[in-house]
C-alpha cells in the first residue's frame, strides 16, 4: 500500500511541475505576442516618417506631426506597460535604447520639445527623457527602468534597511 501511495504522490508532484511549466510557457508566449504588437506599431510609424528625417538630413518635422505624435504616444504606452510588468526587462531595455537614439537626433528632439508643450499625454515619457537629460551616469541612463530597480536589487535594499 505504501508503494502505491508513494507512487501516487510522486505522480501528483510531477503533474504539478508539468502544469506549472505549461503555465509559464503560455505566459512567455503571451508576453512575446504582446511585445510584438508594439514592435509592429513601431515599424508602421517609422515607415511613415520620411527617410530624410531618420537620417538627419532635415530638422523640419511639422509636415509629419501625426507620425511624431504617434511615435511619442507609442513610447508612452511602452513605459506604462513596463511599469505594469507586462513587458520584460530585456525588451524594455531594447526599446529604451531605441528611444534614446531617436531623441538624440535633432528632428525627433525638436518634435518632442514642441509636442510635449502642446499636450499632457506624455507625462511618463517626459519623466524618462528628463532622467536621460539629467546628471545621472551614462550607465544608469542606459539601464533606466520605469518599473524600478530589478527585483533582486529591490530585495537587497529593503533587506539592508530592515536590519
Amino acid at each position: 500500500m505504501s508503494i502505491l501511495s508513494d507512487t501516487a504522490q510522486l505522480a501528483t508532484a510531477v503533474g504539478v511541475f508539468f502544469v506549472a511549466g505549461q503555465v509559464q510557457a503560455a505566459r512567455t508566449t503571451q508576453r512575446a505576442a504582446f511585445e510584438q504588437k508594439f514592435a509592429d506599431r513601431y515599424y508602421q510609424i517609422m515607415d511613415r516618417i520620411p527617410i530624410d528625417h531618420r537620417l538627419q538630413r532635415t530638422a523640419e518635422w511639422k509636415a509629419n506631426e501625426q507620425e511624431y505624435y504617434d511615435y511619442f504616444l507609442l513610447c508612452e504606452e511602452e513605459i506604462y506597460y513596463r511599469k505594469q510588468s507586462r513587458v520584460s526587462r530585456s525588451t524594455w531595455l531594447d526599446w529604451w535604447a531605441g528611444i534614446r537614439v531617436h531623441l538624440s537626433q535633432e528632428t525627433f528632439r525638436s518634435a518632442w520639445d514642441d509636442l510635449r508643450t502642446e499636450t499632457d499625454f506624455f507625462h511618463e515619457l517626459g519623466k524618462a527623457i528628463a532622467y536621460d537629460r539629467s546628471e545621472a551616469t551614462e550607465s544608469d541612463k542606459a539601464c533606466y527602468d520605469p518599473s524600478g530597480p530589478p527585483k533582486a536589487l529591490r530585495w537587497s535594499r529593503s533587506h539592508r534597511m530592515s536590519r
